[in-house]
Order: C-alpha cells, then sequence, then structure tokens
C-alpha cells in the first residue's frame, strides 16, 4: 500500500489537475486474471500501478525516462516465473496429460520466458499505439444493462473486477457484445441498418422477432466497426502489419504451465523469422532456433492444434461452459451420463490427446 501511495502522490503532484474525479479514483495494482489466479493472488509481486500510465481527463502520456510498456509486460512474466519457482508441480511418470518431459519441467518454462524478455524490446511498437488504455475486458451481453423502453440507454456496465489499463495495441480487440455470428444478414462495409429479407411480412410474429433480434445484434456491430474507423489509435493497433507478433506473445506467456510450451516457442519462432522486419534498427535477433528446432516447433503445435479441435467440438456435443461447467443445473446429470459415455469412446491415438474432462486434466481458471 506504501507503493501505492507514493505513486498516487507522484501522480496528484502540485502541477497535476485536481478534479473530483481525481480524488475519487486512482491507480491501482493491476487486475489482469493472469496476476491473480489460483496461489499468484498469495504472491508478494510487482503487480503495479507502473509509473507509464495515462491522465484519464486529457488521454495524454506522463513521460518518464525508461518508463514504456515493457514495465507492464515484464510484471506479468515476472508473476508466472515467481509461481512457476514456488508451486509448479511436474506430473508424476506415467499421467497421460504430459505433453513431454520439456513441459513438464518448471525450470524449462522459466528458461524460455527469460528468453522472452530478452527479446521484449523490438516488440514495442510505435508510440501512437502503445499508450496505456483503460479497457473491460469482459464485455459481454449479459454485462451491459440497457433501459427497457425508448429512447433506450446504456445504465450501467458490471463485471469490472477484472479491468485494467495496459498499452493500447493488446486492448484492440472486438467485445464479444458487439460480435455478430447469426448468420441471418450479411455486414459488408456500406453504412446502414442491415434490410429485412423479402416476404418479412408474411412471417409468423415468433419469426418475425426472431429476424428483428438478429438485425439488431448486425447493427450493433456494423456501429461499432463504424466507431473503430473514427477512432485512429485503436484502427492503427488493427491494422498494425505486425500487431499479431506483438500481441500473441504477451498472451501466451502467462499461461505456458497450462497450454503447453509449445505454444510460447511457435510464437518466439516467428518473431525470429521476422526480426528484421519488425526491427528497422539493425540489431542482431537475440532468439537462436535452428531451421531444425523450429520445424520440430511447428509440428508439435499443428499436432496439439488437431487435438484442441476434437476438444472443442466435445465441448458443443455436451454444451457445456469453460472446464466442462454446467450452467442449468437440471441438466447436470444429463450431461455426466452423456460425458460419462462419450469419455468411454474415446480414442486416444485417433484424438492425440487424453480425454479432458476427468480428474487431472487441465483447467483454465487456475
Amino acid at each position: 500500500m506504501k507503493k501505492i501511495k507514493e505513486f498516487c502522490d507522484y501522480i496528484l503532484r502540485a502541477d497535476s489537475k485536481h478534479d473530483e474525479a481525481s480524488e475519487k479514483f486512482v491507480i491501482g495494482p493491476m487486475m489482469d486474471w493472469d496476476l491473480w489466479r489460483g496461489e499468484r493472488a498469495t504472491m508478494e509481486i510487482d503487480r503495479g500501478p507502473c509509473k507509464w500510465l495515462v491522465t484519464f481527463t486529457q488521454m495524454t502520456l506522463i513521460h518518464i525516462p525508461g518508463k514504456d510498456p515493457t514495465a507492464y509486460i515484464t510484471a506479468l512474466i515476472g508473476c508466472e516465473q515467481e509461481w512457476l519457482r514456488r508451486y509448479a508441480m511436474p506430473r508424476p511418470v506415467g499421467d497421460q496429460f504430459i505433453r513431454s518431459d520439456e513441459d513438464n519441467s518448471p525450470a524449462a518454462h522459466i528458461e524460455l520466458l527469460e528468453i522472452f524478455l530478452s527479446v521484449l524490446h523490438g516488440l514495442i511498437p510505435d508510440t501512437e499505439i502503445s499508450p496505456p488504455t483503460l479497457w473491460h475486458p469482459d464485455l459481454q451481453k449479459p454485462n451491459i444493462f440497457i433501459s427497457p423502453t425508448p429512447p433506450h440507454e446504456i445504465l450501467s456496465v458490471i463485471d469490472w473486477q477484472t479491468a485494467t489499463t495496459g498499452p493500447r495495441y493488446l486492448q484492440t480487440v472486438f467485445p464479444q457484445a458487439m460480435v455478430y455470428t447469426g448468420g441471418c444478414f450479411e455486414l459488408g462495409d456500406e453504412p446502414g441498418i442491415p434490410v429485412l429479407p423479402e416476404g418479412f411480412e408474411e412471417l409468423s410474429a415468433e419469426e418475425q422477432a426472431i429476424l428483428k433480434k438478429h438485425q439488431w445484434e448486425a447493427v450493433a456491430q456494423k456501429y461499432h466497426m463504424a466507431l473503430v474507423k473514427k477512432d485512429t489509435r485503436h484502427l492503427m493497433g488493427l491494422a498494425h502489419p505486425y500487431a499479431p507478433l506483438f500481441i500473441e506473445p504477451v498472451f501466451l506467456a502467462p499461461r505456458t504451465w497450462e497450454d503447453g510450451i509449445h505454444c510460447l516457442k511457435c510464437s518466439l519462432t516467428r518473431i525470429q523469422l521476422n526480426w528484421h522486419a519488425i526491427n528497422d534498427h539493425g540489431a542482431p535477433c537475440p532468439l537462436k532456433f535452428s531451421p531444425e528446432e523450429i520445424i520440430r516447433i511447428v509440428e508439435v503445435v499443428e499436432r496439439w492444434k488437431s487435438y484442441d479441435a476434437r476438444v472443442e467440438l466435445l465441448f458443443r456435443e455436451l454444451e457445456v461452459g469453460v472446464d466442462g461447467r454446467v450452467d442449468e443445473v437440471e441438466k447436470f446429470e444429463l450431461v455426466r451420463r452423456k460425458n460419462d459415455e462419450l469419455r468411454g469412446k474415446w480414442d486416444i491415438t485417433a484424438a492425440g490427446g487424453p480425454y479432458p474432462f476427468q480428474d487431472g486434466g487441465r483447467s483454465l481458471m487456475v
């Protein structure tokens, strides 16, 4: 708390503007789930607030020598390294969920994260798309409350507990609430509301209601896309040719123990192959994967992608959520029986890996 108070005193220094908001709100530690899940919540580690941030009233950077998005990303990686040292437990020999000897070694994960840190300086994009930005990472429809009668207005947005202030280019995602996947309307690039199909008036009241619901969901995505086009920084982040190379390893690094060391390794090989395009200053690439290693890593990733695709089909067939969660209590026994049936039919060799919903399986949420 002392560190946070000292930081807030720095931000609210004599030459800064004071208003009601600045007295009520301050920047605290980062709330990224990857910094707090499981045993990480008990660890005394650096979670910020880092001095690299933005004044929300003016949206301008506070420039401090040596402070940039690397501090934010280093904190994420440092947290995972410390967790690996303290709590990562290798699976016993013969455990069907072991991917490889390397993947089962905490030391190998710590070393790979250190390698990622060695190239981090070359993965920070232009300042225009890297200023700190407050972002709601779980903007789903159930989290947005809208007035029931016209004119419809947003009354509140809930589930801010994982909101964080991070680099803009890491926040340029499409809010789930604005994604239309219904398939009844072609969105296209033209402005305006998608047109209802011919014969709409002849449809039943129930069918009309369904189509109108689809229409307004499509409108939500088109409206969001129009707003993005007006936001230069957001658009630059989405359109940056090397954005995936900057973004992907940051999201993979905190989850190598759960998701596999091969994912981050493959991401780093892509950075190595594109290093001179990313960095025009001529600095040598710190990564030294041999051509043979790169081929092996890609083969492993493709194999696990195939397995993950089978697992995804299993999720759909069982109609379960994260980690096999069943949202409707009355359906639990039915899903459990179906799960037992599918587990009995699962072929480890054909599927490329073990049945996921069983004791000892991996979890997304821990």
